[in-house]
């Protein structure tokens, strides 16, 4: 069995959703190509990418035994990022709706280093750079909704579902959006072209081009 790239925890996680463009493949290398423009240096440590997007086209069902069941389309790669420093980040996409995938960089999340495991912990000063990544993979990516959390990705604004669920498609997410569960994480960024952001009353509320920066919490 391999070896868990990231270990202990708990886990801090920039998620985001995103509307799929033609087809999934084409999506999936648009999202790698654009991954590539990131002002932070990213280092992929998996030699077989096409391997890996091919799995994730053919994708698997989830109850073998149950003609109903869904079918699940999931990648997860390992990657370096410096943010500001060198640290270990899974990246995992997964295909939440027939039109949105959700893109999830999780990274250790401890406030101690791990040293033993070449993890790097995060204190309040480095969620600061957190943030800016986040900025900067809205830059890139443009996408609806996106989130920063500890143990928590941003489906679970929208009832934790399990997924593929039409609740996280993109006609449908904003009806679904439970406002109550917001304080379960650290940022959320909102994208105006889904939302209008004059509605949005947050004292907190950063306009970042055509989105919202909400900062929720500290660490």
């Amino acid at each position: 069995m391999k070896e868990p790239w990231i270990k202990g925890g708990p886990f801090l996680e920039v998620s985001f959703l995103y509307e799929i463009e033609i087809n999934i493949i084409k999506t999936i290398e648009i999202i790698m190509n654009k991954l590539k423009l990131s002002i932070y240096p990213i280092e992929f440590m998996d030699s077989n990418l096409d391997e890996l997007v091919d799995s994730f086209n053919k994708g698997y069902i989830f109850d073998s035994e149950d003609p109903n069941s869904v079918h699940i389309h999931s990648l997860k790669l390992r990657l370096y990022i410096n943010i500001p420093e060198k640290r270990k980040a899974t990246l995992s996409i997964d295909n939440v709706s027939s039109n949105m995938l959700m893109i999830n960089f999780c990274f250790f999340g401890s406030q101690s280093d791990a040293y033993e495991w070449d993890q790097i912990g995060i204190n309040t000063e480095d969620i600061i750079e957190f943030s800016k990544f986040f900025v900067n993979l809205f830059n890139l990516y443009k996408f609806t909704i996106g989130s920063i959390g500890i143990e928590n990705y941003i489906i679970s604004l929208f009832g934790d579902k399990m997924f593929p669920n039409e609740c996280y498609s993109k006609e449908k997410i904003y009806q679904n959006l439970d406002i109550s569960k917001i304080n379960k994480f650290l940022y959320i960024m909102i994208n105006n072209n889904f939302i209008d952001l004059n509605t949005i009353q947050f004292k907190t509320m950063e306009k970042v081009k055509e989105s919202a920066l909400l900062k929720i919490n500290d660490l």
